[in-house]
């Protein structure tokens, strides 16, 4: 099986250092979001694009948890959404270099 690629986040959970292990997905899970969150739509002459982007970068996130250390915090968007903004956000980050959203 190919290894995927994987980093190391650090964050504050509950007032809490945990490691968090963020590991790119595979392709048709890939694919799967961009069914849910990117939508194309053909009328008459004009194509409509839709990017739910907020949706997608928070899921991305959410699945590319692969653990946690200590097992504290959930892998739940409940407890990612409970983080303080910059750790949330450095956690969408390396998530999104991960799984970037392409087409």
């Amino acid at each position: 099986m190919v290894s995927l690629t994987s980093k190391n986040v650090t964050v504050k959970y509950k007032g809490k250092k945990v490691v968090v292990t963020l590991k790119e997905r595979s392709f048709g899970e890939y694919m799967d979001l961009l069914r849910k969150y990117y939508k194309i739509e053909v009328k008459g002459k004009k194509t409509e694009v839709s990017i739910d982007a907020h949706g997608y970068s928070e899921e991305v996130t959410l699945r590319a948890i692969e653990k946690v250390e200590p097992d504290i915090m959930p892998k739940t968007l409940e407890a990612i959404r409970s983080l303080p903004r910059t750790d949330g956000i450095k956690l969408r980050d390396i998530a999104l270099e991960l799984n970037p959203f392409e087409l």
